[in-house]
């Protein structure tokens, strides 16, 4: 590339033609337009005598730079064969040498593991050895060790076989074939290893130091567009989670991660590309619910007794109305209102609940504003009754907001309760926590190796978390009974927990977007656990589960052992009391054989100084075992 400058000073203009007359109304700054300039001056009538001067300069590299600066800008992937060939001119054009080969390795990391896949590595000279492909993990290890301190481009003008003895990365480059080689670290600002760009020629001592000082402008521009390329690959993969799955947990975010990968990859070759089925094996399942105590039945007596409030109320305001004015619906509604107290007062059922409020919103609502504009002097009266009712919801709302803001309270408390003690507990060993609020809270807890495959996993752990839930569920109890006497009503809370010792597998239901038990066997835990939160003792109408108590549902007898000796060292430290019961419970649908120990909560501490720390207790103590 030239760059061409003209230098006409020494030229001098002269009108050959007498005749031609100039425009007297033309300025310079009128136009630029060389057709226009022509018109208005016919070059025929002019005449140039004098010198030009040409100089002539060589821009080969900045103009190269910016080319390259440009089709970096637009790559997308480094994979891209079209942008490669046009890459691989420029750098020739960049260095002065048409026969050399130019490649770009990337190093992209997925769960803090380099990425190997052909899309990726389509133009890279390293990958193309087949013993790379074969000891890749090893490569990226090497890679990471020699250009961990380098910044600068690596000049090897002879490489032979007495050159790659001590380094075995010069020896893949030697066998395919590299006689002289140049690698280029590509870093981002940060000093993090992206790549290497690779020039390679067949013949020793073609690369030479002027080719290396040439290329060093356009290194860091193969960085930055390296770098830009792994962060939408990072982007994509972040898309294709939230698309097909959901805001995931940590500890299981590397497999989500890998599954979009994989589905990306496999999207480049077929349109029937489907995301990779997303499980984990060999997990080992914990279970625990803290209810409301009679949730259902306090939310029942709310509805009734506002209900109740409301039709009273109503019933007064048409009895005196009755005595005023002179009206046959007047008669008829307060005949169904009566009829709906005796409702009411007797057993209130779902559906007589819906009747009673399209009454009371549409039929009794409409009638009393009629009623105002008849008789102004039953406006106060119709006035006090309307000022009762919650004006969002035009009824009575006052024992079921009790109720509703007592729920609250007691499922907020417990949330961010149970949130600060899982900081502690994913530091005795990474897990799966997911929980439900529903009238109180349910966690499921998943452990095991296949979901933290970075951190040995023994069974230890399995007992150490769940002495952390049996502590955790010790806490809430006390902090429940706490708060009891503060909830606009009062509730109570009973505690409960599954002992399971077999692992199973878990699978993503896309979905539902949560995980779920694989396989026959598995499946009678879940059913286990949506039996077992209004079970019966065996022979006798008594729920298992009871306020100011903990019980453990299991199946196997090793799974009782296990518990009562979490049991005792909690009556140790005083959170667990000495009424141990030994329970048979009732069989139910598909399910018969469990057992239970149900065992009292020390709501009440002692002194300050025995209230344990939970987190920090729980893994000192089974460290020490």
């Amino acid at each position: 590339y030239y760059d061409l400058k003209l230098n006409a000073q020494f030229v001098e203009v002269k009108l050959s033609n007498k005749d031609f007359e100039l425009p007297g109304d033309f300025t310079p700054a009128k136009t630029l337009s060389l057709d226009e300039l022509k018109e208005l001056f016919p070059i025929e009538n002019f005449q140039f005598e004098g010198l030009v001067v040409v100089e002539v300069n060589d821009v080969t590299q900045e103009q190269v730079i910016v080319e390259i600066k440009t089709a970096l800008f637009n790559v997308n992937s480094f994979s891209d064969v079209g942008i490669y060939d046009r890459l691989q001119e420029h750098v020739q054009s960049l260095i002065g040498l048409k026969n050399v080969n130019i490649g770009i390795t990337p190093f992209f990391k997925l769960n803090d593991c380099y990425l190997y896949t052909e899309a990726l590595y389509k133009n890279s000279i390293l990958f193309k050895n087949e013993e790379v492909l074969s000891e890749r993990n090893q490569v990226g290890q090497i890679c990471d060790e020699l250009f961990e301190y380098p910044t600068q481009p690596v000049l090897y003008e002879i490489l032979n076989e007495a050159s790659t003895i001590s380094n075995k990365l010069l020896k893949y480059y030697f066998d395919y074939g590299a006689r002289s080689l140049m690698l280029c670290p590509l870093k981002t600002d940060e000093g993090k290893l992206v790549g290497l760009l690779e020039i390679v020629s067949s013949k020793q001592g073609q690369l030479q130091l002027q080719h290396l000082a040439k290329l060093q402008p356009a290194i860091q521009l193969f960085a930055l567009a390296l770098d830009k390329s792994g962060e939408s690959l990072e982007l994509q993969i972040d898309k294709m989670i939230k698309e097909h799955f959901t805001a995931v947990q940590p500890v299981v975010e590397w497999k989500f991660t890998e599954a979009a990968f994989s589905y990306l990859e496999y999207r480049r070759t077929s349109e029937q590309a489907k995301m990779p089925h997303i499980s984990f094996e060999d997990v080992y399942p914990l279970y625990a619910a803290i209810d409301i105590r009679n949730s259902s039945t306090e939310r029942s007596q709310a509805i009734q007794m506002d209900l109740l409030e409301q039709l009273n109320s109503a019933k007064d305001v048409l009895r005196k109305a009755a005595k005023i004015i002179r009206f046959p619906l007047l008669d008829e509604t307060r005949f169904r209102t009566e009829k709906f107290i005796e409702s009411v007062t007797d057993t209130l059922l779902s559906d007589d609940e819906l009747v009673i409020y399209d009454f009371l919103q549409n039929d009794l609502d409409s009638l009393l504003k009629s009623l105002t504009e008849k008789c102004p002097e039953l406006k106060t009266r119709i006035n006090e009754y309307f000022s009762k009712l919650d004006p969002q919801r035009g009824v009575v709302y006052h024992h079921r907001k009790n109720y509703e803001e007592s729920i609250t309270r007691i499922n907020d408390v417990l949330d961010r309760f149970i949130d600060n003690e899982q900081v502690e507990a994913q530091k005795i060993y990474p897990h799966y926590f997911e929980r439900y609020l529903t009238d109180g809270i349910e966690f499921n807890i998943y452990i095991g190796q296949s979901l933290s495959p970075h951190h040995s996993f023994t069974e230890m752990y399995v007992r150490n978390l769940k002495l952390w839930q049996l502590n955790l569920l010790a806490k809430a109890a006390r902090i429940t009974h706490t708060m009891e006497k503060r909830l606009a009503l009062p509730l109570q809370t009973t505690q409960l927990i599954l002992a399971h010792s077999v692992p199973l597998t878990i699978s993503f239901r896309r979905k539902e977007r949560k995980f779920d038990v694989d396989g026959a066997y598995n499946i009678r835990y879940e059913i286990i656990k949506k039996r077992i939160d209004k079970v019966h003792l065996k022979n006798s109408e008594e729920r298992l589960t009871q306020p100011g108590k903990i019980a453990i549902v299991y199946s196997q007898h090793r799974e009782l052992e296990e518990y009562l000796e979490f049991i005792e060292y909690l009556q140790h430290e005083k959170l667990l009391g000495n009424e141990l019961e030994h329970l048979d419970l009732e069989d139910t649908q598909g399910i018969s054989g469990l057992k239970a120990v149900r065992v009292n909560v020390l709501l009440q501490t002692e002194t300050s100084s025995q209230k344990p720390e939970l987190s920090k207790t729980t893994s000192q103590q089974l460290l020490r075992k």
